[in-house]
């Protein structure tokens, strides 16, 4: 994906022109599966960045976001985003107990357990720009 990124100065939002998705620069910290759910629902009951549709993305939304090649922080993401986020929980589910993250550091995707308080990845949120 040839991704278009504008920094928005609302709350660091970025823009992709691409796809037409908005997403958070930075996220949450590490953070288990329960726990992302509810950081989405935060981000909508404050209104962040003046939206209250933000959601966990899809897997092709969130390796929309990889870049073929690691940037100077070691990550495979375009260097507009914070560095902070290197795995990130998707809304795509395996099975009932495994959902797909996105781990910018290795640059792929994987399994990761909804069941388990230990396994720990960030957010990065998403909306879809309204026409």
């Amino acid at each position: 994906v040839d991704n278009k990124f504008t920094l928005q100065s609302k709350e660091s939002l970025i823009y992709d022109a691409t796809t037409g998705l908005y997403w958070q620069q930075g996220g949450s910290g590490s953070i288990n599966y329960v726990n992302a759910q509810k950081y989405i629902e935060q981000l909508n009951i404050d209104k962040y960045g003046g939206y209250s549709d933000w959601r966990l993305p899809t897997l092709k939304e969130a390796m929309s976001l990889m870049e073929p090649n690691e940037n100077n922080s070691n990550l495979y993401i375009d260097p507009i985003f914070n560095e902070n986020q290197e795995r990130i929980w998707t809304a795509d589910k395996l099975s009932s107990i495994l959902v797909w993250v996105v781990h910018f550091y290795h640059g792929h995707c994987d399994d990761g357990r909804i069941d388990k308080d230990k396994e720990t990845n960030s957010v990065r949120a998403v909306r879809r720009e309204q026409f």
